[in-house]
């Protein structure tokens, strides 16, 4: 399997980028094929649309990982999805019909919560991966309490969960 993976963080030594490693390992382990990229910061220019296009053509499968700030995704991740995921790519309408481009191509959210029990309405994203033919089966990643208060046995269980889900994707 060919797995996207888009990380929307601006530190690359993030809580949200070592449990993408960690996810990463267990696709490995499980002889799939990755591509990361990285969203990178605010201040960063958006990757060619072309370019990702392109990967996620060929890909079977996407990951989105971020983190969850101010009860949404990061602004990054938000564009990607605004101008990659568009119609006449995604989906495209023939008169009163629409035609989903991206049929069986599996989802996964990766997200990290500073939050102990944050709200975390994930519908809209869920809804607009569907619109375009994602399929988002797979029940997603949400670590929380990603904060100053994490244990080392917590962060050791959420590297060893990210990874079985990587075995498992």
């Amino acid at each position: 399997m060919n797995c996207l993976i888009l990380v929307s963080h601006p530190s690359q030594i993030s809580l949200t980028s070592k449990l993408v490693n960690s996810f990463t390992e267990g696709l490995l382990e499980a002889n799939h094929n990755v591509n990361l990229f990285y969203t990178g910061g605010f201040d960063t220019p958006l990757l060619s649309l072309d370019v990702l296009r392109e990967n996620v053509k060929q890909s079977d499968a996407i990951v989105f990982a971020f983190p969850w700030w101010w009860e949404m995704p990061p602004y990054p991740l938000v564009e990607i999805i605004q101008k990659v995921f568009v119609k006449d790519f995604a989906f495209v309408h023939d008169g009163n019909h629409k035609k989903q481009t991206l049929l069986n191509l599996k989802a996964k959210l990766l997200i990290c919560a500073g939050q102990e029990k944050p709200t975390i309405n994930l519908d809209n994203l869920n809804e607009a991966m569907a619109y375009c033919g994602l399929y988002v089966g797979s029940p997603s990643l949400v670590f929380t309490g990603c904060g100053p208060n994490l244990t080392e046995d917590q962060l050791e269980s959420y590297h060893h969960t990210a990874r079985q889900h990587g075995l498992s994707f």
